[in-house]
């Protein structure tokens, strides 16, 4: 075991809560063993390693939800070019068997901005990955960084794209049309006119209007009549 494994190990250990684990195993279902770090105590550690963000992905070994989390979380502090920051990410992205890993990544991708066309570029190829929590990254890219009035149009058409199926993409699918909706009701209603989501994700987004809190009333219920149609 090398020396930074053995100092961020030790880290985990010590900031672990038995409350927490239980919780995480109840919400994420997940092949990787849970150690019980909180999210933002994952975040803070990975402010305390950010000068050594490089050495802490690629030398961390990705044996606990924890761990894998961390070494995404360790990309936001990666001082490289987009193509060294994209094959970062695509092997951080293979590791991810949870939706956690996933959303906690994007919901603070420093890069996503930065670097949003690149990015979406290389997402908009992934829109038929096998890889379920693939797909569910290219929906949740879409909605964290590519709900703007200048590209709604794109991103609604990328997010009918994507292979669906499968729950947790589904799911995340269903969660960017609602935030559409809340961002431009308009717009997004206009295309959901003329573009069939399957069943599931239709009934899901109804789901996700129904419980926000940036829609009005009269607007939840024209969208539940325009899905359930």
């Amino acid at each position: 075991m090398n020396e930074i494994t053995r100092e961020i190990q030790n880290e985990l250990t010590q900031k672990a809560k038995e409350n927490i684990k239980t919780y995480n195993k109840k919400i994420i279902a997940s092949e990787y063993p849970f150690v019980g770090v909180s999210i933002p105590a994952l975040r803070k550690l990975a402010r305390e390693y950010r000068g050594r963000a490089e050495e802490v992905f690629f030398r961390m070994p990705p044996d606990s939800f924890e761990s894998v989390l961390l070494k995404g979380l360790m990309l936001n502090y990666v001082k490289a070019d987009f193509d060294k920051l994209w094959e970062m990410t695509a092997e951080y992205l293979g590791l991810c068997d949870n939706w956690a890993h996933i959303d906690c990544f994007f919901s603070g991708f420093v890069y996503g901005k930065k670097y949003n066309q690149e990015f979406n570029e290389r997402f908009s190829r992934l829109t038929d990955s096998e890889n379920v929590f693939i797909r569910r990254a290219v929906a949740v890219f879409n909605m964290d960084f590519r709900l703007t009035c200048d590209c709604i149009n794109e991103t609604l058409n990328t997010l009918y794209s994507i292979k669906s199926g499968d729950y947790y993409c589904d799911m995340a699918i269903a969660w960017a049309l609602a935030t559409a909706f809340a961002k431009h009701y308009e717009t997004t209603t206009e295309f959901m006119k003329s573009h069939s989501f399957s069943p599931e994700i239709r009934k899901m987004t109804v789901g996700k209007c129904r419980d926000s809190f940036r829609l009005t009333q009269e607007q939840k219920i024209q969208v539940k009549r325009l899905l359930t149609r």
